[in-house]
């Protein structure tokens, strides 16, 4: 077991906006055993709130102080934080996001700024369907402590990583893309975690890998000269 939970605020883009900057300056002292995530989304009979989603997997003994500051912020409507086993903790997405559901799938790494945050509120509150989700996530820890070169992926230096999910009918396709390639152009936001990718291009392969690409090309042209492996993540050669 862990402790793990949520914290959840009415949504109001002035509060969201300053929600997000009370997590940033927390983060900055925060313990590396806690994670947070911050999360806009809808919930039916709620509406649309803000979700601060908390884990520490340090000991109990220590929990209160490393999150009290969490604790104690704003007037959540909701407040259930608990020891719960991690597999539970893992499903508790499993029925907004059940398999054979559409959805659109879009992230963007980036550093904390005003305006950056602004555009994550914004989009969120512009969405035309209310299936969606925008969530930003904190980085940090051995991800960022781990040399680039060592591993197939660099943008290790981002504080953040915000992930938008919109669930979509089939009649709706038109607005949930619509919707989602919309954002993430402003030049702050960098590279993109492969696994929410849903096309592979050479254009994505470049945002993903950078200046890592040339290296995982000549690995994927010894060992896959094939193509055999060409799910949305993998890397696209040259030809």
């Amino acid at each position: 077991e862990f402790t793990s939970g949520n914290i959840i605020y009415p949504f109001e883009p002035t509060f969201a906006k300053d929600c997000f900057k009370f997590m940033d300056e927390y983060m900055k002292t925060a313990p590396e055993e806690v994670s947070l995530y911050f999360t806009l989304l809808t919930i039916p009979g709620m509406g649309k709130v803000v979700n601060l989603d908390i884990s520490y997997v340090g000991d109990v003994q220590s929990c209160e102080k490393a999150l009290g500051p969490l604790l104690t912020y704003g007037n959540p409507i909701v407040k259930a934080i608990h020891p719960q086993e991690y597999v539970k903790k893992q499903k508790q997405l499993d029925e907004v996001t059940k398999y054979g559901q559409n959805c659109y799938f879009k992230d963007r790494f980036f550093d904390f700024s005003e305006d950056i945050i602004a555009e994550v509120v914004e989009h969120f509150n512009s969405a035309p369907l209310p299936r969606t989700v925008m969530q930003v996530m904190t980085m940090g820890g051995v991800t960022a402590t781990t040399y680039k070169d060592n591993t197939a992926f660099p943008n290790r230096q981002n504080k953040y990583i915000c992930a938008s999910f919109m669930m979509y009918e089939d009649n709706e396709r038109e607005q949930a893309f619509t919707w989602g390639r919309s954002g993430f152009y402003s030049q702050k936001f960098s590279g993109m975690y492969t696994s929410c990718e849903i096309t592979t291009t050479k254009e994505a392969s470049q945002i993903t890998y950078g200046d890592l690409l040339p290296r995982l090309r000549e690995i994927k042209k010894k060992y896959d000269p094939e193509n055999v492996f060409r799910y949305s993540s993998s890397v696209v050669s040259v030809e």
